[in-house]
């Protein structure tokens, strides 16, 4: 049997990690050049996404989703304080399809990471994804895809690695 093989080389120059690591920031789109960004679960990891995007200047927090209400009206509450106003979802497609949003963090559960960056992608948002990006090869191929389709209109996707 002839088994198909491929080297380190080639999987890193084609694979999601090995395309993306321009700045996802670089190029304000948003309103009065602000990039205006969706946090979505931040609960765990998603948390940090919130306190690292309010220290840079020129993105603003714009919107939370997550399925927990009493999450999304904690974490309201708490940015009201500093004279943070958000939008607030608890489903991710209809977060993804907001016009006011430009750029959207995935920090939900492992298994949910793919399916909301394609959404994501086909409403024409920048996406950074926490690792890991994908349970299979399958899913990792078709996020690629999109990934490289969405590159060819300027639009980033980049995905989480703390190391």
């Amino acid at each position: 049997m002839n088994i198909p093989t491929t080297s380190r080389r080639r999987f890193l120059a084609t694979s999601l990690a090995g395309t993306v690591s321009i700045p996802a920031w670089s190029a304000p789109l948003g309103a009065n050049g602000d990039i205006r960004v969706a946090v979505i679960c931040f609960r765990g990891r998603g948390g940090g996404h919130i306190k690292e995007l309010l220290k840079i200047p020129g993105v603003r927090v714009v919107a939370l989703c997550d399925v927990d209400q009493s999450v999304i009206d904690k974490r309201v509450a708490e940015l009201a304080k500093d004279n943070v106003q958000v939008k607030t979802y608890r489903d991710f497609r209809q977060c993804c399809a907001d016009k006011d949003v430009d750029a959207v963090t995935i920090a939900t559960p492992n298994h949910s990471h793919v399916l909301i960056a394609l959404t994501a992608l086909q409403h024409g948002k920048h996406v950074y994804v926490e690792k890991p990006v994908s349970h299979n090869l399958i899913e990792s191929a078709k996020l690629m895809a999109a990934a490289t389709r969405a590159a060819s209109k300027g639009i980033i996707v980049q995905h989480g690695m703390q190391r």
